[in-house]
């Protein structure tokens, strides 16, 4: 009988072992939670914001013109950083090169090693949770991707809240 319930607990230990690991490998996260959209919608307005870069580069929405590839990554997360390879090889072919690329690195670190490695093809800033640009762009969840520009009235919104790192981008002929 002792050895029915030890065999009873090995396989109930072991399904559930299976289960963490079968939504951890899932894209879209445990129950189906999208974890590469931010909180703000396509067409909703970024809210205000003033920080600076890595490279001390003043950051207004204003200054941010045509079209922005934005990413949101946590400096210490997993998940962030296995997408890291195939977001730099999407934000290298970005019409527009580093001008039009900007990684918000959210970390307690002010200098979190992979910023100096990113500075090459964005423009990074690195705040705390909370910070300026998670405001304005109600960053909960992460990674985050999207695209943002100008408007009619020159004011920055959403056109896109999942970049798609799968597909090249447009060349002009």
């Amino acid at each position: 009988m002792p050895l029915v319930a030890a065999i009873a607990i090995l396989t109930l230990v072991l399904c559930a072992l299976v289960l963490v690991r079968w939504f951890r490998a899932r894209p879209d996260g445990w129950l189906g939670a999208r974890y590469d959209s931010p909180g703000i919608a396509v067409g909703e307005r970024v809210g205000d914001f003033v920080t600076s870069t890595i490279d001390g580069e003043l950051l207004v929405p204003e200054l941010l013109l045509g079209e922005t590839l934005v990413a949101f990554f946590v400096a210490d997360c997993g998940r962030c950083l296995r997408r890291l390879p195939k977001f730099t090889a999407h934000a290298r072919r970005f019409p527009g090169g580093r001008r039009r690329v900007l990684v918000v690195l959210v970390s307690m670190d002010d200098s979190p090693p992979v910023a100096a490695d990113l500075q090459a093809i964005a423009r990074v800033v690195v705040e705390a949770p909370g910070g300026p640009l998670s405001v304005a762009f109600q960053f909960h969840t992460h990674p985050a991707l999207l695209r943002v520009a100008p408007d009619s009235t020159g004011r920055l919104v959403v056109r896109a809240t999942r970049a798609d790192t799968d597909h090249r981008a447009a060349v002009a002929v």
